[in-house]
């Protein structure tokens, strides 16, 4: 052979080897890492590795089996884990790749079962990760089957039920709170003429504890939250700041059940929400926020500040309320205050009339149907807002 044809030989070889590394790449669901000791569990591990690409295959595509999901919640963990697609999306500029997670470690949690960890790199970050991940699998069956660690992270905490609503807690609950969570959400299922919810809530202190014991261990853009809760997802809740009530995301369910998303005005449901749930996020003292003492303190401001503009307040949504939290919205408590007079004057029906005034119109939408059933509009928006405080 002369030099040449070794040279087209040579050039033709790499063509294919690199052409098949490129297939097998982009077939590649998951790798291994080189760092990970099995010994202890050398022939679980082989099942489980096997199984993974089939698995990670199904996450990719959103589709998970519902009989290879195990433990409590199964629709939560099922929808959950198909979540986890979203974890290998690295966004670059317009283009989105796809990282390839890597298992990081394998190790047992009794009743063969064991909680693996995964890692998605993204070499762009200064960190060289975009997300980690744990999951349990059960080899319990001939079926390998995948969940959370949300049993397992829980699996000594107390439960008790309180009407419509079961409990997860650490030390005990606060009854009057979850009380109240029950009845409003028996007022929510009459008001719109479905069925009470049926409802599970953990107790955690913050939005990172929810994160924690679901397996979601890092994710980029929930870095520093902590004052949020997660639900209603599945009918399972995570508190907010380990407050009982959550009736103020119940209520957006609740609306979601029965009207089309694109009906629904954000502006003017978030004050629906205020005045028939609460607020949605504690004050200092872990207590619920709700609108009745949010409309004392804006009375107040207004007291303090005569010359105030109330519509450009309203349209501005400055944020006065820091000092109760810094996520309260003046907005909303105004919106709320609309609410709840049109549900005085004109009753439920109009009321719902006036947060179906569309997705996209916003503020737009809430002046149109102020004016309808209140009478209400950018010229005397300061008069009438005022006589509605109680001036």
């Amino acid at each position: 052979m002369n030099l040449c044809s070794k040279l087209v030989f040579f050039y033709l070889s790499l063509h294919f080897t690199m052409l098949h590394f490129t297939i097998m790449s982009h077939a590649q669901t998951f790798t291994v890492s080189e760092d990970l000791r099995t010994k202890y569990y050398e022939e679980e591990f082989e099942r489980v590795n096997d199984d993974l690409t089939s698995f990670f295959d199904q996450v990719e595509k959103g589709e998970i089996k519902a009989d290879l999901i195990i433990g409590s919640h199964q629709p939560f963990v099922k929808s959950f884990l198909e979540y986890f697609k979203d974890l290998s999306k690295i966004e670059n500029g317009e283009e989105t790749q796809f990282a390839i997670p890597e298992l990081v470690n394998f190790y047992s949690i009794g009743n063969n079962q064991f909680m693996l960890k995964m890692v998605w790199p993204n070499k762009e970050n200064a960190t060289g990760i975009n997300s980690i991940a744990d999951f349990v699998v059960d080899l319990s069956t001939d079926k390998i089957k995948y969940g959370l660690p949300l049993d397992y992270r829980t699996r000594y905490w107390k439960k008790e039920t309180i009407g419509t609503v079961t409990y997860y807690f650490r030390d005990e609950i606060n009854k009057a709170r979850a009380n109240v969570f029950n009845q409003k959400n028996l007022e929510f299922a009459k008001k719109f003429n479905l069925d009470p919810q049926v409802l599970t809530v953990y107790m955690v202190d913050q939005y990172q504890e929810f994160l924690d014991l679901t397996g979601l261990r890092y994710y980029p853009e929930d870095n520093g939250k902590c004052r949020d809760g997660y639900g209603v997802d599945q009918g399972l809740i995570f508190a907010i700041d380990n407050n009982e009530d959550f009736s103020h995301d119940l209520l957006h369910l609740y609306m979601g059940l029965k009207y089309d998303y694109l009906d629904r005005n954000r502006t003017a449901e978030e004050g629906m929400a205020y005045d028939l749930g609460n607020a949605y996020y504690t004050d200092a003292a872990g207590e619920m926020i709700e609108l009745d003492f949010l409309i004392e303190e804006l009375k107040t401001y207004i007291k303090k500040n005569s010359e105030v503009d109330l519509l450009k307040l309203y349209t501005s949504d400055e944020k006065i309320f820091k000092y109760i939290a810094p996520e309260i919205s003046v907005q909303r408590t105004i919106s709320g205050i609309f609410y709840r007079e049109i549900e005085r004057r004109k009753g439920f029906d109009s009321a719902v009339d006036y947060v179906l005034s569309g997705r996209t119109q916003r503020l737009k939408g809430v002046f149109l149907k102020i004016e309808e059933h209140l009478g209400i509009n950018k010229e005397n928006f300061n008069e009438q807002l005022k006589m509605l405080v109680g001036f």
